[in-house]
């Protein structure tokens, strides 16, 4: 890497890939209140061994936003370290009460995160919509074993969800939830216990038990 038009420091950084590692994110940053210009020449990768071999040629090409179609039933799963969030998509419905998908965005560092959207509408409008989403998180899995035995767990987890009229049904495990979308109330709950401390709302109205 190299700094600067005239006044500039080569600079080479080497690092061993983990075991079993498939793919390399190769990513120069500066912050904004310590910009750097750099200028990259070569990328190059080694597999190491008896007999070393270069890899490659990699193209250095630039950024291009991603958007990856969420269908009814997938289920992402987020994971840092030893915590892990899982989102299950139930079911999604437009103005009209016609089922859709979701969307995951990827527009890189411009925000620092991810969107998960859903168009319900072509046009902006103040009739209702709906969406039934699930949620999991938990932490102590300090390795690819118990991340991937978890997310097995997750995955056979039997789920769905319906909209008919106002009334929404969606269930996930034991879970069971009857919401009516217009009014709005919940109908029905089975399964999972409410805790003393936790909060139930439908439409961001809470409900009384």
């Amino acid at each position: 890497m190299r700094g600067g038009d005239s006044a500039f420091v080569p600079r080479e950084l080497q690092m061993r890939a983990p075991p079993g590692a498939v793919w390399c994110k190769a990513w120069l940053y500066s912050t904004t209140a310590n910009q750097t210009e750099l200028r990259v020449t070569q990328l190059q990768f080694e597999r190491l061994g008896p007999r070393a071999e270069v890899l490659g040629p990699f193209d250095l090409r630039a950024y291009q936003p991603q958007a990856i179609a969420v269908p009814a039933g997938a289920t992402l799963f987020v994971r840092r370290g030893d915590a892990v969030a899982a989102l299950r998509l139930l079911g999604a419905w437009d103005v009209d009460g016609q089922s859709i998908g979701m969307t995951l965005h990827n527009d890189g560092l411009a925000w620092g995160a991810l969107r998960l959207t859903a168009q319900h509408a072509a046009t902006a409008t103040d009739r209702p919509a709906s969406i039934a989403m699930w949620a999991w998180a938990g932490e102590g899995l300090q390795d690819d074993t118990a991340f991937a035995a978890q997310r097995e767990k997750i995955l056979a987890m039997p789920s769905g969800a319906s909209l008919r009229a106002s009334m929404l049904q969606a269930n996930q495990g034991d879970l069971s939830l009857t919401v009516d979308t217009f009014r709005p109330r919940l109908v029905a709950r089975k399964g999972q216990t409410r805790l003393p401390d936790s909060a139930w709302s439908v439409n961001a109205q809470p409900w009384q038990p």
